[in-house]
């Protein structure tokens, strides 16, 4: 680690011989046990290096343990070490991805925001944002007894106790805890993350939340990439059965993680093209009664976002146990009961007790329950569920515990979802307000996200107590400062839940729309094309604004099924030369979300088209795919549902593209490795949409960019291995908002160098031509933006470092193959905020390599195929601790 300390891991390799991509954990729990080692090893089967590390001072890993802490992105961060030095191994391919879940999941959060290089992907369960949120504290409430225990884990259990102190010196929400709470940090994080939720599970909150986060606020990587599954599962592990708990579901409800897990990595981390992301962003089981004939739910749903589209429903507390969707009338109304932190009611264990039968705990004295009659009919909530407590005490500072069940028939009581709020905390984490004695006061936090269908005849239970030790430590409700030790001093206290008319306590649930049956009749109307229909259903609608939403797509719905048929024989005709589609649902996704799938499955719309059939006739693996040519493209004219489409190592030379060029809505347009030639291009000059654009190893010089200047949204151009020449650079410099550049084995001059600096929204940059000199770098010392720089070919040259190591912002260099000797590497050490530094085979010595001392940001080193002393490397590892170094 970059403090010098060393993590201690296992590694898992596959079979035959690689280098291959690696896939990490972090974990506390032992990596040495039989469960975790056979694991590893199967999913090292799918071509994979597994890497299990433990957290610092945690097994045979040296340092303090720290806990989460070590992992964030202060002055230590062990993953974004760790990430780093696996990529550098010879047997690896420099791709990396992350996985575990629960504190493992903590540790993917936080190893995003520190944006490591060579974190490609990422696949977390039940995972968490905020460690005051989801970790040592619960809705304000402490669980020490669940992080005492971590002092077996430490390889001294005095650093656990320390850090134990630590926190509860910290009770509110202050800096210490906002520092790492990576909620606030989601615009840092920026790779394709697939996460699983539990229902069962408190933390069900972060794994949302974590998606939600990251699918709208993250990087450009991260943002519109992630996918969310929630199924009726515990905390803690991947689900490896239907029967969950006490509750046995359909075999439905399980979910075959590692085979997924490695279908996802494959995708990510070795370019196979396997469809993955393509599924939904989000599926979710909608648990239903188990053991019951025809009942509803128990079955997957999908959506293209989360939450679903839900209309909050009311079901307040009354008088004498009740539960109704009924508003209170009573003048005055109110339950007590007492919390007694010297005798506190029994929720035993560390973890939340989800799929069991709650009535052990709801038959304590001191628990109050509230329960509605028998339904009539099916009841379904999908979504976030809160309660609004109005309550008092007889104390300063109390707690209260919301919990909610499926009552069957036969009275089990199948508990849902449990929440605690402590009161000094009703109004913010970050500061304190203290309860008068005996004047209400209202609370209102979210008890729990869930997706469920309570069964006719089944009865919904809310459960409100003050006390569930050792689950949740019992609150000394003195009002006093909050000690990890408890306090002698504690008070016992009469708390009251009112449930008047004006102070009308309720749990309010997410119920989907009244109008959702009458939109599916709509939808399928449209479908068959009976107009009348849908003008006689869609009147019946009794939201006017939603009729008028619905109304104003059915326009869009109709030119989806007039493209379908040309879809279908498009589709049809990829796959039967070898290539691979993808169809996205029709309609926004709050209508998918109203509606469902089903319902809109008719207006599906071709998306993504790929007919690269995988071989490089560069490398000897195959010829073009002959399937694919100019006259094969007139089948897509028009086809404006497209948004991608790669013709990779197809046989396309140019007259096709007029037919490309009616694809208005395209994103990504791939023409590797074909004889495509500039004069087409002009074809394409209405593709405004275009983001990411591809000619590598084409037959392209750049100079039909002439055509293109309209193409503003391009972001990311690669044309490696091709003709480009300096009238080409000229043409592609027209691309005011380009990011990404690679023109690596091309052939432009010193002359047209200077065309580079017009684009100053460059953040990367891949450059090479054996025509030009390493003159031509000093052209990119105008871009203000650029954070990778790779020099191949001429400008891998002394004097290609010099003018590098001009580029203040700078934070990656990597120079391939060039012989930029000691001389060079003086100028780059000059690079103020330098990170990563790639030069094998730079013919460099110790006196080289100790010019780089003074590189205090270096955290990473490749200087394999050059003569140093083990010593200078010694020396320079001390100059900068944390320094990996790879030789």
């Amino acid at each position: 680690m970059r403090d010098g300390q060393r993590l201690s891991a296992w590694l898992y390799f596959p079979p035959g011989k690689g280098p291959w991509p690696a896939v990490f954990e972090q974990r506390y729990a032992d990596i040495r046990g039989v469960g975790s080692r056979k694991a590893a090893a199967k999913f090292a089967e799918g071509g994979f290096v597994i890497v299990l590390v433990n957290y610092r001072g945690a097994g045979l890993s040296e340092g303090q343990w720290r806990g989460y802490r070590a992992l964030a992105w202060g002055e230590l961060k062990d993953g974004y070490d760790t990430c780093e030095w696996l990529a550098t191994q010879p047997w690896c391919t420099g791709k990396i991805g992350t996985y575990g879940g629960s504190q493992a999941g903590y540790a993917q959060n936080f190893l995003a925001i520190t944006q490591p290089p060579h974190l490609v992907a990422q696949y977390m369960t039940d995972t968490g944002l905020s460690l005051y949120q989801e970790g040592y504290r619960i809705g304000g409430v402490t669980r020490p007894e669940r992080f005492k225990a971590m002092g077996k884990i430490a390889r001294d259990p005095a650093d656990n106790v320390a850090l134990l102190e630590e926190t509860f010196r910290h009770p509110h929400y202050d800096s210490y805890w906002r520092d790492e709470d990576c909620s606030l940090h989601f615009p840092k994080m920026n790779v394709p993350a697939f996460t699983i939720g539990s229902w069962y599970d408190f933390m069900c909150q972060g794994s949302v939340m974590s998606f939600i986060g990251r699918q709208h606020q993250a990087g450009p990587n991260s943002r519109g990439q992630q996918q969310l599954i929630i199924g009726p599962w515990l905390h803690g592990g991947y689900p490896k059965s239907n029967k969950i708990a006490e509750m046995t579901y359909p075999t439905n409800a399980f979910f075959e993680v590692y085979a997924h897990m490695t279908t996802w990595f494959n995708h990510h981390l070795k370019g196979t093209n396997n469809g993955v992301m393509q599924e939904p962003a989000v599926r979710y089981y909608v648990m239903g009664a188990t053991g019951e004939t025809n009942a509803p739910g128990n079955v997957w749903r999908t959506a293209l976002d989360w939450p679903p589209h839900a209309t909050p429903q009311s079901f307040f507390l009354n008088e004498n146990g009740r539960l109704s969707t009924a508003t209170p009338t009573a003048a005055k109304s109110s339950t007590s009961y007492v919390s007694d932190p010297f005798h506190p009611m029994s929720i035993p264990g560390t973890a939340f007790p989800g799929a069991k039968d709650a009535r052990p705990f709801e038959s304590q004295a001191e628990v109050r329950s509230f329960t509605t009659e028998p339904l009539a009919e099916p009841v379904e909530w999908t979504g976030l569920v809160k309660v609004e407590l109005w309550v008092s005490s007889t104390a300063r500072d109390t707690d209260f515990i919301v919990r909610v069940s499926d009552v069957y028939p036969d009275g089990r009581s199948i508990l849902l979802m449990d929440y605690p709020r402590r009161a000094r905390y009703r109004e913010g984490f970050d500061h304190e307000k203290l309860l008068k004695p005996g004047e209400p006061a209202k609370l209102a936090f979210d008890v729990g996200w869930t997706s469920i269908i309570f069964n006719q005849g089944h009865r919904i239970r809310v459960t409100v107590a003050s006390t569930g030790a050792p689950l949740y430590e019992p609150n000394p409700q003195t009002g006093g400062p909050q000690t990890i030790e408890f306090p002698k001093d504690a008070k016992v206290a009469t708390n009251t839940i009112h449930h008047s008319r004006l102070l009308a306590s309720r749990i309010i649930a997410p119920t989907p729309s009244a109008d959702a049956p009458l939109v599916r009749a709509v939808l399928r109307a449209q479908a068959e094309g009976n107009l009348a229909a849908v003008t006689a259903q869609l009147n019946q609608v009794a939201d006017p604004q939603l009729r008028e939403r619905v109304r104003k797509e059915l326009p869009a719905l109709k030119d989806a099924l007039a493209f379908r048929a040309q879809a279908q024989a498009v589709d049809a005709a990829a796959k039967e030369a070898g290539g691979l589609t993808a169809w996205s649902i029709g309609g926004p996704a709050w209508l998918v979300d109203l509606a469902g799938t089903e319902a809109l499955a008719p207006f599906q719309t071709l998306v993504s088209l790929n007919l690269y059939n995988g071989n490089n006739p560069l490398k000897g693996k195959g010829g073009l795919n002959m399937a694919v040519n100019d006259e094969w493209l007139a089948r897509v004219a028009g086809l404006t549902t497209l948004t991608n489409l790669d013709v990779a190592n197809c046989d396309v030379r140019g007259p096709g593209l007029k037919h490309i060029g009616t694809l208005k809505n395209l994103e990504r347009l791939n023409f590797t490795l074909t004889p495509l030639t500039d004069p087409h291009l002009k074809h394409l000059g209405g593709l405004t949409k275009l983001r990411i654009f591809s000619f590598a190893s084409a037959k392209c010089t750049g100079e039909g960019f002439a055509h293109l200047g309209a193409l503003q949204a391009v972001e990311n151009l690669n044309f490696h291995y091709t003709p480009v020449n300096d009238a080409g650079l000229k043409e592609i410099a027209r691309l005011k908002n380009l990011e990404r550049l690679e023109i690596v084995h091309t052939h432009f001059t010193d002359a047209g160098a200077p065309h580079l600096a017009k684009m100053t929204s460059l953040r990367r940059l891949q450059i090479g031509s054996q025509d030009a000199t390493g003159a031509t770098v000093a052209s990119l010392v105008a871009l203000k933006n650029l954070r990778e720089l790779d020099l191949s070919d001429k400008q891998a040259s002394p004097e290609g470092a010099r003018w590098a190591g001009l580029i203040p912002s700078l934070r990656v260099l990597r120079i391939s193959g060039g012989a930029i000797k000691d001389e060079g590497v003086s100028h780059i050490a000059n690079l103020p905020q330098l990170e990563t530094l790639l030069i094998s085979g730079a013919q460099i010595t110790d006196a080289g390599l100790e010019s780089l001392a003074k590189v205090k940001t270096l955290r990473h080193l490749e200087i394999r195929g050059n003569k140093v002393t083990d010593d200078a490397v010694a020396r320079l590892q001390a100059a900068i601790p944390g320094l990996n170094v790879v030789r």
